[in-house]
């Protein structure tokens, strides 16, 4: 920025015309120099507002980019292969639908379009050419391995991530899912039983603890899933004629005291628990006799 020499000033006439010739001869000079400046800002400010404008457009573009990049990425497809359902293998997914992006390593998920809840595996991508995918499956839905599904959907998963629990992964102890309290209080409800002369216990749809309605004599049949220190539980309830007596399978265990005396009244209801002792191979009962 130019400056100018002292003005002149009327408190000091000694020196007042030798100041006012040499600031009136600066101020031509000034004027020149002033206008330079000004111009050059002007310049500099055309410059910025250009510059602003081009990384405005400049991230305009980029985004467009992402944003096509991303509408382009497909990260699910399908497979018609079956395959079994494994946690410790790697499978190989034929005919794959679509573009994937996917690299080595990539954390997937393959689950039966029919039932993705109980038919499910999951894992590392090993290789990706073509309609061609391989992964190697760390976690699986236990109580389906083995089992055979080929309306495979396959997608991006988080590594470690856990699907939710459902009252069926209470009853077969299904490991490798998320329980959270409202499914265990689920999976430990009495679930009913339809009324037939013998019951079979069905512990993978019914859980530990069923309940029934009788309309004649029944014989309680035993646990299909039997585990050490699990109780189990039946709630028999007469209809309105009553008189049905219940027989039970010799896996049941009495004590001394015998099979019990049960109160076949006319809607009454009596509760059967015990807990099986896997060294015994029984399970050891108690009742409570309905009145």
């Amino acid at each position: 920025m130019p400056t100018l020499t002292t003005p002149p000033s009327s408190s000091d006439p000694t020196t007042f015309d030798a100041r006012g010739d040499a600031f009136l001869g600066e101020l031509p000079a000034f004027e020149v120099e002033m206008l330079a400046v000004g111009a050059q800002a002007t310049a500099d400010a055309a410059t910025a507002s250009a510059a602003s404008a081009s990384a405005a457009a400049n991230a305009t573009i980029a985004s467009n980019a992402a944003s096509a990049a991303a509408a382009s990425a497909t990260t699910q497809t399908t497979s018609a292969t079956s395959l079994t359902i494994t946690n410790g293998a790697s499978r190989t997914f034929l005919g794959v639908s679509g573009s994937l992006t996917l690299v080595k390593g990539m954390y997937m998920l393959a689950a039966s379009s029919a039932n993705p809840d109980t038919y499910w595996m999951s894992g590392r991508v090993l290789s990706y050419s073509g309609t061609t995918l391989v992964v190697s499956m760390d976690n699986a839905y236990v109580a389906n391995l083995g089992a055979a599904r080929a309306d495979w959907v396959i997608s991006l998963a988080v590594a470690g991530g856990r699907p939710s629990a459902v009252p069926a992964d209470v009853y077969a102890a299904t490991a490798g899912v998320s329980l959270d309290p409202a499914t265990l209080i689920a999976g430990t409800a009495p679930q009913s039983v339809t009324y037939a002369s013998t019951i079979a216990w069905d512990v993978a749809t019914k859980g530990y603890s069923i309940k029934a309605t009788l309309t004649g004599d029944i014989v309680i049949g035993a646990p299909s899933v039997l585990r050490d220190g699990m109780t189990y539980r039946i709630k028999l309830k007469q209809d309105g004629a009553g008189g049905h007596a219940p027989t039970f399978n010799a896996i049941y265990n009495w004590g001394d005291a015998g099979v019990p005396d049960v109160n076949t009244g006319a809607n009454v209801v009596s509760i059967f628990a015990g807990d099986y002792d896997a060294d015994d191979g029984v399970i050891y009962m108690n009742h409570r006799r309905g009145a």
